[in-house]
């Protein structure tokens, strides 16, 4: 990339990247990627996460192959009788990891901020799905792993497909508590060039309250 690649360019250019080449990725070019990881913000500095990069293909194909098992799993559940062509249009996409030439596992932790540990503690219960403090930590640092790797011209995505599987992909990596599997970032020199994908404009996501007015 030129010297001249701005950040904002980072964020325009991204996309989610399925098809790489065969290509390495020098172990200095993920090291960089994961130092800007580790500067996102946490919740009390807490760093609630941890990246495990797998190179060893066989140990790839083998995290690929028990998510194609537990996508037999489900299509073999009573429920889901015609439902398989449906489910079956996933499986691509949550397998593919296995043809980069690296795969980032991140890990996350929970840890609560002592006041949230206390209004729990209190009998306060919180709103039904409210993100932690740790979970938002986590998604920050992977935010500045994909736009790291866009920065220095490999392509990559952002997978939590691959998490219907986590139990298994966590025994064959070895994790531990406190630690579980996050997402899964398949990293290496894109092999495709896709269009960007349509945004709502600021007038559907934003709302303005005061006088913003010059």
């Amino acid at each position: 990339m030129s010297d001249n690649y701005k950040f904002f360019d980072a964020i325009a250019d991204r996309r989610s990247i399925r098809a790489f080449s065969e290509e390495a990725v020098p172990r200095e070019d993920i090291e960089k990627i994961l130092s800007s990881a580790i500067l996102a913000p946490s919740g009390t500095n807490s760093q609630p996460w941890h990246f495990i990069v797998v190179e060893d293909h066989d140990l790839i194909d083998q995290m690929a192959a028990v998510v194609h098992d537990k996508m037999d799993e489900i299509l073999s559940w009573p429920e889901n009788k015609n439902k398989e062509r449906r489910i079956n249009a996933y499986r691509r996409y949550f397998t593919f990891f296995n043809k980069a030439p690296v795969v980032i596992a991140v890990l996350g932790m929970n840890h609560q901020l002592i006041v949230r540990r206390v209004i729990e503690s209190h009998g306060i219960e919180q709103k039904k799905n409210r993100p932690s403090a740790a979970h938002l930590s986590v998604g920050a640092a992977i935010q500045n792993l994909v736009l790291s790797v866009t920065a220095l011209g490999y392509g990559c995505c952002w997978m939590t497909g691959p998490l219907i599987a986590a139990d298994e992909i966590e025994e064959l990596l070895n994790v531990e508590d406190p630690f579980y599997l996050s997402s899964i970032v398949p990293l290496g020199k894109p092999m495709e060039d896709p269009p960007p994908r349509s945004r709502k404009g600021l007038d559907k996501v934003v709302t303005w309250i005061g006088n913003n007015e010059k």
